[in-house]
């Protein structure tokens, strides 16, 4: 993707990541639902957790959790809200150990992942792709703009496999951030803290 530090590098469609599970990930943006189911059937997926806070978009109806999940059972895929366990919008610790991402949202989601309602949700997902071919999915069209790169730092640092489907034509094999620190199995953003950005940070 060209950024530095954003934990993604370039995957070929012709690529398969050998380890197990693997995890997808995808942003619905300004995309035709046809074209997202498309995405996903094309790798395979079986389920799709939507992450997204809120299942709903104004600007794409078509996103709209209803809609998605017609449009996904016709498609054989199976959809499951995960917004209240892995959404964003979370709360800023009153004293935060991730000074080194400077998004206040991003700073409250990293602060959320070290909880353990969020470990808890995540082993959940992770049992979830190891029977099923799972996808997480929230707005943001690409990952380095959306809090499921943080998600993905999550998976990574627990031998987990994630691709981001960003286009028919392009995937993406996620690398843990430059700026964690993985102590105890938890992630902690501070490296780095003091230098510029490392990677383009999402925004909310």
């Amino acid at each position: 993707m060209g950024h530095e530090g954003s934990g993604v590098s370039r995957l070929t469609n012709h690529e398969s990541p050998i380890t197990a599970p693997v995890i997808y990930t995808i942003g619905h943006g300004n995309r035709p639902i046809g074209e997202f189911v498309m995405l996903l059937e094309e790798a395979g997926v079986a389920c799709l957790a939507d992450v997204r806070a809120y299942p709903a978009s104004r600007r794409h109806p078509q996103f709209a959790r209803p809609v998605l999940e017609s449009a996904l059972g016709d498609a054989g895929i199976g959809y499951v809200w995960e917004g209240k366990a892995l959404g964003g919008r979370r709360t800023l610790a009153r004293v935060s150990p991730n000074s080194a991402l400077k998004n206040p949202g991003l700073r409250a989601y990293a602060d959320y992942m070290l909880t353990e309602a969020f470990r808890d949700a995540i082993e959940r997902l992770i049992g979830r792709a190891s029977s099923v071919r799972t996808a997480i999915m929230c707005a943001e069209r690409l990952p380095s703009q959306c809090h499921r790169f943080l998600i993905s730092d999550s998976l990574v640092a627990r031998n987990v496999t994630v691709v981001h489907l960003v286009e028919a034509d392009r995937r993406e094999a996620h690398k843990l951030s430059l700026l964690v620190e993985v102590r105890s199995g938890m992630l902690l953003y501070h490296l780095g803290a003091r230098a510029r950005p490392l990677f383009q940070e999402p925004t909310f």
